[in-house]
C-alpha cells in the first residue's frame, strides 16, 4: 500500500477490499467501479489470454491474471462472481459511512441488477437512478443508442432532504489519449453529484482512476479519499490533483 497526501486529498495505491478497513469516517461515496459488461472489447479480451498463451510456449513464466492486468482482465468478470464482488465493497463502504451517507455508483444497463442487489443486501436502500445522457446518437452500439448511463442512489439509512433533477445532459468525454484513464468521467458531471454534499464534507471514491471525483472535490472545497489499484492511474491522480490545486493557488495569489 501507498499512501499520499496532497492539500486536502489522501490517495492510496493498493486494494480498496484491503483499505477500506483502515478508513475513517466519510460523508458520501461517489465512484465508478469496473462494469465488467464484457470488456471494451472481444479483441481486446482474447488479445490479452494470447498474450499469456504466447508467453507460457517461450518457456517464461506464466501471466498471472489479477484484477490489474490489462484493465481487468478484459473487463470480464462472470456476474456471480461481480455480485459477490460488490458485496463485499458495499459492506465495506457501509461501515465507514456515517448515518444519512449517500452512495453514488455510476453503472449500465446490464449490471444494473447487480448492483442494486448486491448493495440492497448489504443494508444499503436505493433512492433514486440519476440518468447521465452523453448527447451523442453515433459510435456507441449498433442496435439502441449506449449513449446514456446511470448512476444508483444508495442511502445508509435515512437520507438527507434533496430536491435536484435526476437526469444530467453533457457531452461524454472524448476519446481518451496519452495516460487518460479509458472509462474516465467529465468532471462537470462528478461536481454535480460532489456539491450536493455540504461544504469540506469528505467524498470518497474507491476506484478513483485517475482521480476525477478528487479533481471535482478541490474544485468545490470539499475533502477527498480515493482508492486505486493500478500503479499507472494512481501516478496518473496524483499528477491531476497536484495541479489543479496548484492552479488554484496561483488563482488566490492574482
Amino acid at each position: 500500500m501507498k499512501k499520499e497526501i496532497i492539500g486536502n486529498c489522501t490517495l492510496y495505491l493498493g486494494d480498496c477490499l484491503e483499505i477500506l478497513p483502515t478508513l475513517n469516517k466519510v460523508d458520501a461515496i461517489i465512484t465508478d467501479p469496473p462494469y465488467s459488461s464484457g470488456g471494451r472489447n472481444p479483441s481486446a479480451a482474447r488479445g490479452i489470454f494470447n498474450k499469456a498463451s504466447s508467453v507460457r510456449k517461450k518457456g517464461a513464466p506464466v501471466i498471472k491474471a489479477t484484477r490489474t492486468d490489462e484493465w481487468f482482465l478484459g473487463d470480464n468478470m462472470g456476474s456471480d462472481t461481480y455480485l459477490r464482488w460488490q458485496g463485499q465493497i458495499a459492506r465495506a463502504c457501509l461501515d465507514i459511512c456515517v448515518p444519512g451517507a449517500a452512495s453514488y455508483v455510476f453503472t449500465d444497463w446490464r449490471q444494473f441488477t447487480n448492483i442494486v442487489t448486491a448493495w440492497e443486501m448489504r443494508l444499503w436502500t436505493l433512492r433514486s437512478v440519476i440518468v447521465w445522457d452523453k448527447n451523442r446518437a453515433g459510435s456507441l452500439g449498433s442496435y439502441w443508442r449506449n449513449n446514456h448511463e446511470w448512476i444508483c442512489v444508495f442511502t445508509k439509512g435515512k437520507p438527507r432532504p434533496l430536491a435536484h433533477r435526476s437526469c444530467f445532459n453533457t457531452f461524454r468525454c472524448s476519446k481518451p489519449q496519452g495516460d487518460e484513464h479509458p472509462t474516465v468521467k467529465p468532471v462537470e458531471l462528478i461536481k454535480y453529484l460532489v456539491e450536493v454534499n455540504p461544504v469540506k464534507s469528505i467524498i470518497f471514491d474507491p476506484f478513483m482512476g485517475s482521480g476525477t471525483t478528487g479533481v471535482a472535490c478541490v474544485e468545490t472545497d470539499r475533502q477527498f479519499i480515493g482508492i486505486e489499484v493500478n500503479q499507472k492511474y494512481f501516478d496518473i491522480s496524483c499528477k491531476r490533483i497536484e495541479g489543479v490545486i496548484k492552479q488554484n493557488e496561483k488563482h488566490q495569489r492574482e
